[in-house]
């Protein structure tokens, strides 16, 4: 891709093949077949890893799970006592949040913290994936849980503005 003409579809000049070539790029990455076959294979992977995602529920789910109204658990959302994204199938929301089929304690403060512009597999890794040392290398979720304080999660969830 050459940005500086202006251009991202124009072909390499020799040149700049050449250049390529010598820094390392293998001669077949400039094959269509080959581009083609790279690009199936990255969404192989991110199917694969949407996949292993934690599991999400619907708004039904979720009311069933929890024995609300969906009205009521609309309004959590909204009130950000839950953690949820908008599909094309409506509300979702990722099953992390519902240890022991409650709802998470102190969510509201560490979802406010992180505000609407973290990807959802982002706010996932930081909540429910990665352990932190200042939690007793234990998830946020988990932390959570248990009854700990919530300060630390949303100082995690602050600190997380600086890493994006």
């Amino acid at each position: 891709m050459d940005t500086e003409r202006g251009d991202e579809h124009q072909p390499l000049t020799p040149a700049e093949r050449q250049f390529l070539l010598d820094s390392g790029a293998p001669p077949d990455s400039f094959d269509p077949a080959a581009q083609a076959r790279a690009r199936a294979s990255l969404r192989r992977r991110a199917d694969e890893t949407r996949r292993k995602a934690s599991p999400e529920l619907t708004l039904a789910q979720a009311a069933g799970l929890l024995g609300a109204t969906e009205a009521q658990v609309t309004q959590w959302a909204a009130e950000l006592d839950l953690y949820s994204r908008h599909t094309e199938n409506g509300l979702s929301f990722p099953e992390w949040q519902f240890p022991h089929g409650q709802r998470l304690p102190g969510l509201r403060p560490v979802l406010r913290e992180l505000g609407p512009r973290m990807h959802p597999h982002s706010v996932e890794g930081l909540l429910a994936e990665v352990p932190h040392e200042e939690l007793d290398n234990l998830t946020a979720v988990e932390w959570l849980a248990r009854g700990s304080p919530t300060e630390p999660v949303v100082c995690l969830a602050e600190s997380s503005h600086y890493d994006m």
